[in-house]
């Protein structure tokens, strides 16, 4: 069996054989390269990956039923750090509707016409 250049293996199964066969395709042929551009993630870091998409996602679902916008939409307030929670909150504290969606705007919600409907929703009264 020939898997690169100069290298044939024949002969009964041992692990030697097979960590140098592994290791030529490694080091002299393209395949190398490419594994060495993929991300390598430890346990706990892909864990802790894990958990926050969960809770984006959890959060993301909240938004789209409270608020009855889009997943996309629920999804980017979420990137932005917005949960339903925090919109809440920072409604509240607004003295206006017009101050919640300047609020809105300048957290990088991109769409006046959005913060609008988010207001609304939240029940800020006009003033």
């Amino acid at each position: 069996m020939r898997l690169v250049p100069l290298c044939t293996l024949t002969g009964a199964h041992r692990a030697l054989p097979d960590v140098l066969a592994m290791e030529a395709i490694l080091t002299h042929t393209s395949l190398g390269d490419c594994l060495t551009d993929l991300p390598v993630r430890s346990a706990k870091t892909q864990i802790e990956l894990w958990t926050k998409q969960k809770k984006q996602y959890q959060s993301a679902s909240v938004l789209t039923k409270a608020l009855n916008i889009t997943r996309n939409q629920a999804k980017k307030l979420v990137e932005l750090g917005l949960d339903y929670f925090s919109l809440k909150k920072l409604c509240t504290e607004c003295p206006s509707k017009e101050a919640f969606v300047d609020s809105l705007r300048q957290k990088r919600v991109k769409s006046e016409l959005m913060c609008r409907n988010i207001a609304n929703k939240l029940q800020r009264p006009s003033s």
